[in-house]
């Protein structure tokens, strides 16, 4: 049987080594971290973030509206893309192609989706004048933005789209063995988008 051997705890650090009192102590090892290294690290990760694709869960809507302008949540947003309509020609004699001559463009309609909001909401207020007010009531339009965000709420990509109104209101099924939450979907036509960010 041996004897245990003990050893000896550590003489401490000259003055001029040791450890400053902004220094952060590590969780193993007794191994500290200065501030300077914390703040490097932090500036690597949030360039490494930086390069990273935007996720698609963080978006805000924004009517330019008075009215509108507190209706910004919706649980999902789809339709933003255009595509160049074509018109082919087919030239006397050529057999090997066709021309495709490219003729304007056209715009998908944008489809937001929310849990059902209440009657006198300035949303459903829009919706209901727009559909319901006949072919005699001027239409009103409003230009509307969707913003793409950070973790940190702050635009990364924006898409506005200009004079926007209601042409689709609809509510989602009802159904007693589901306990979803109400969705309608609100379907907008528009003049024309662009990419602001």
């Amino acid at each position: 049987m041996t004897d245990d051997v003990k050893i000896p705890p550590a003489p401490p650090p000259p003055p001029g080594l040791a450890p400053s009192p902004r220094s952060i102590p590590a969780a193993r090892g007794g191994v500290t971290v200065s501030s300077l290294q914390t703040q490097i690290l932090a500036r690597t990760l949030r360039a490494e973030h930086a390069n990273l694709p935007p996720v698609a869960f963080s978006f805000r809507v924004v009517f330019a509206e008075n009215g509108l302008k507190d209706e910004t949540s919706f649980q999902e947003v789809s339709g933003i893309g255009g595509e160049m309509q074509v018109e082919e020609v087919v030239e006397g004699g050529e057999t090997r192609f066709v021309h495709r001559l490219p003729t304007g463009v056209k715009y998908k309609p944008l489809v937001l989706k929310r849990g059902v909001a209440p009657a006198k909401s300035a949303l459903a207020t829009w919706c209901r004048a727009t559909l319901e007010g006949g072919l005699g009531r001027q239409v009103s339009t409003v230009p509307l933005t969707v913003y793409l965000l950070d973790e940190e709420g702050n635009p990364l990509r924006a898409w506005l789209f200009a004079d926007a109104y209601p042409t689709q209101w609809e509510i989602g099924n009802f159904d007693a063995m589901n306990n979803a939450v109400a969705i309608e979907t609100i379907t907008l036509s528009y003049t024309y988008s662009t990419r602001l960010l």
